[in-house]
C-alpha cells in the first residue's frame, strides 16, 4: 500500500516519526536507490509533488468534506498496488513502424505504439482521509 500526501502532510509526518520515541508504527527505509522512505507499518508514504507550475500542489487544500477552497485542510490517499487492486495494463501489444526519415533527410525516426491503461480490480483499493486539521 501506498499512501499518497502533500508536503505539509510528509513534513507533519516526519515530525511526528522523531518525536515518537517508540516509533508506534513509523519506520525510515531505503528504497533501492538508497533513498530514505517514510513508511507506516509497511505501507510507503510518498509525496504527490506539484503541478507542473511547480507551484500548485496536485492535491488541492480543501475548505470541508473534500471540497477545494481555502488551505484548511487537507487528505492523504490510500492506494493498494497490486494485481488484485489497482495497476497499470496494456490493451494492445507494442506496435512499432519501421524506420523513416524526416523531409530533411537528417532525422531517423521510429514511431512506437502502446496502448495503456489503470485498472481498478477491487473497489476497495482506493481510500482517501479527508478534513485533517492542515494548521
Amino acid at each position: 500500500i501506498t499512501i499518497y500526501v502533500d508536503d505539509i502532510m510528509e513534513r507533519r509526518i516526519a515530525t511526528a516519526i522523531r518525536t515518537l520515541t517508540s516509533g508506534a508504527g513509523f519506520d525510515t527505509g531505503k528504497d533501492n536507490y538508497d533513498r530514505p522512505v517514510l513508511k507506516y507499518r509497511n505501507a510507503t508514504i510518498r509525496n504527490i509533488g506539484r503541478k507542473a507550475d511547480q507551484t500548485t500542489p496536485i492535491l488541492g487544500r480543501e475548505s470541508t468534506a473534500g471540497v477545494d477552497a481555502t488551505d484548511s485542510y487537507v487528505s492523504m490517499y490510500f492506494v493498494k498496488h497490486s494485481a488484485t487492486g489497482f495497476y497499470g495494463w496494456q490493451f494492445a501489444p507494442l506496435k512499432a513502424r519501421p524506420q523513416f526519415t524526416t523531409d530533411d533527410a537528417m532525422i531517423k525516426r521510429t514511431l512506437l505504439t502502446y496502448t495503456l491503461g489503470y485498472w481498478q480490480e477491487d473497489n476497495r483499493s482506493i481510500c482517501r482521509v479527508y478534513n485533517i486539521k492542515n494548521r
